[in-house]
C-alpha cells in the first residue's frame, strides 16, 4: 500500500517535471524572435526559423517520450537498464542542444558584426 502511494507521487511528479522540460525546450523561441526582429535578410530568418523549429520539435519529441514512459510501458520489463523513457529523454535533449549550438554557430558566422570580431 506504501508503495502504491510513492508511485503516485512520483507519477505526479514526473507529469510537472515534464511540462517544466517543455518550457525550457521552448525557451530558445524568445531569442531567436529578437533575431529576426532585427529586419536581417529573408535567407537568415528562414534559417533561424527552421533550426527555431526542428529544436522545439526534438524537446517536445524528448519530453513526449519522457511522459508516456515510451518504451518501458508497451514492453514492460525490456528497458529495464537500457533504453527506458529516462536515458531516451536525455539523449534527445544532448541532441537538441547540440543542433541548438551548430544553429548558434552558424548564425554567429553570418553575422554583420563578424568583421568587427576577432574571435572567428
Amino acid at each position: 500500500m506504501r508503495l502504491q502511494r510513492f508511485n503516485s507521487s512520483i507519477s505526479s511528479f514526473r507529469q510537472l517535471s515534464s511540462v517544466i522540460f517543455f518550457v525550457f525546450g521552448f525557451a530558445a523561441i524568445a531569442p531567436s524572435c529578437h533575431l529576426i526582429f532585427k529586419s536581417w535578410t529573408e535567407e537568415r530568418i528562414t534559417m533561424i526559423v527552421q533550426d527555431m523549429v526542428i529544436t522545439c520539435l526534438i524537446f517536445f519529441l524528448a519530453t513526449t517520450v519522457y511522459c508516456a514512459r515510451f518504451p518501458e510501458r508497451l514492453f514492460p520489463g525490456k528497458f529495464d537498464y537500457f533504453g527506458h523513457s529516462h536515458s531516451l529523454f536525455h539523449l534527445l535533449v544532448l541532441v537538441a542542444t547540440l543542433h541548438h549550438t551548430v544553429a548558434l554557430v552558424n548564425i554567429a558566422k553570418t553575422s554583420k558584426y563578424k568583421e568587427n570580431s576577432s574571435w572567428w
